[in-house]
C-alpha cells in the first residue's frame, strides 16, 4: 500500500512538469525522516508560485540521525521544536548533495518556497545564507504569534492552515526587481530548465550579468544554475516514475545530448552517475557528503 501512494505522489508531481510548472522534490526526506508526511500546496491554500509543499517529520522517530537532502533551488522555513524550545530557520537551497542534522529534535515542519519565493515576505539576500540556516529572527522581528502556534500544533493540516496564514500575513509588495526574477523563473519552470540565459536576457531587456546578480540574491544562486537543477529534478522524477525506461531515453526527455551529457551534469549536481541515482545508491553516496547542522 505504502508504495502505491509513493507511486501516485510521484506520477502527480510529473504531471506537474508535464504542466510546464515546477515542483521540487526531496526524495531524502520521504526515505530517511521518520514518519514523514508532506503535502504539495492546492489551490485552495492561495500560495500559487510562492510556496510549493509542505511536510512534517517526527524527529523522535527519525531512523538516522541525518537527513539527505539534493539541489532544488528553493528556500524552506523548518520550524523546530525541541523540548520547550522552539526555533524557525530559514534554509537556502544547496547546490549540491549534503545532510541536514536537527539536534534532539521532537518535530520539524517545513514550508517549501518556490525559487526566489521568498522575496514576497522579506528582502534580505538568500545567496548570504546558502549552507547556512540562519534563524527567521534575524530576517523579521515580529512573527505574530505564529511560530508558537505552528509548532505547538499536533495536527499537521492545522499547521498547514497556520503557515499560510503566516505567509499572507507577510506579504509584501513586489518591486521591479522581484517581477524580474520571477518572470525569469515562470519561463524556466515552462522550458523545463531549457531555455538559454542569453534568451532570458533578451526577453526582460537586461544583462545576463545583471540577470546573475537578481539570482544570486533572490534565489541562492545563478540563472544557470536553475536550469540546470531543474532538468536534473524532472529527469529523477522520470527515472523514479517509470522505471523501466531506458536511461537514454531519460536523458533525451529531460533535453540533454544523450545519456554521457546527463551523466556529467547529475555528477556536478548529485555527485552521482543516472545509473547510481536510479537504483538509490545515491542515499549511500550522500551520507558521506557534508553535514549542515541547525544548532
Amino acid at each position: 500500500m505504502e508504495e502505491r501512494v509513493n507511486k501516485i505522489k510521484l506520477l502527480e508531481r510529473c504531471g506537474v512538469f508535464e504542466d510546464y510548472k515546477y515542483l521540487p522534490w526531496q526524495p531524502g526526506f520521504e526515505r530517511t525522516a521518520g514518519r514523514y508526511r508532506g503535502r504539495i500546496a492546492e489551490s485552495q491554500d492561495g500560495m500559487a508560485g510562492i510556496v510549493a509543499d509542505f511536510y512534517e517529520i517526527d524527529g523522535r522517530k527519525q531512523r538516522e540521525g541525518k537527513i539527505p537532502v539534493i539541489p532544488d533551488g528553493c528556500t524552506d522555513l523548518i520550524f523546530v521544536s525541541s523540548g520547550r524550545e522552539a526555533k524557525v530557520y530559514v534554509s537556502a537551497g544547496v547546490l549540491e548533495p549534503q545532510n541536514f542534522q536537527f539536534t534532539n529534535p521532537e518535530s520539524i515542519f517545513g514550508v517549501r518556497f518556490m525559487p526566489g519565493a521568498t522575496c514576497h515576505i522579506f528582502h534580505n539576500s538568500i545567496g548570504e545564507i546558502v549552507y547556512k540556516p540562519t534563524e527567521l529572527k534575524q530576517f523579521l522581528r515580529d512573527t505574530k504569534g505564529y511560530t508558537e502556534k505552528i509548532v505547538r500544533t499536533p495536527d499537521f493540516e492545522q499547521k498547514i492552515h497556520l503557515a499560510v496564514k503566516f505567509v499572507r500575513s507577510l506579504l509584501l509588495e513586489e518591486d521591479g526587481s522581484e517581477r524580474i526574477v520571477g518572470y525569469c523563473c515562470k519561463r524556466m519552470y515552462e522550458t523545463r530548465g531549457l531555455i538559454a540565459v542569453k534568451k532570458l536576457a533578451v526577453e526582460t531587456g537586461y544583462t545576463e550579468r545583471y540577470l546573475d546578480m537578481l539570482f544570486e540574491r533572490y534565489v541562492g544562486t545563478s540563472p544557470k544554475n536553475l536550469c540546470n537543477i531543474i532538468k536534473v529534478q524532472y529527469a529523477y522524477l522520470l527515472m523514479k516514475c517509470y522505471p523501466g525506461l531506458p536511461l537514454s531515453y531519460v536523458a533525451q526527455c529531460a533535453g540533454y545530448a544523450d545519456h554521457s551529457h546527463m551523466n556529467r551534469v547529475f555528477g556536478r549536481y548529485l555527485k552521482a552517475s543516472a545509473g547510481t541515482v536510479r537504483d538509490d545508491s545515491i542515499f549511500q553516496k550522500i551520507s558521506q557528503e557534508k553535514t549542515i547542522v541547525f544548532a
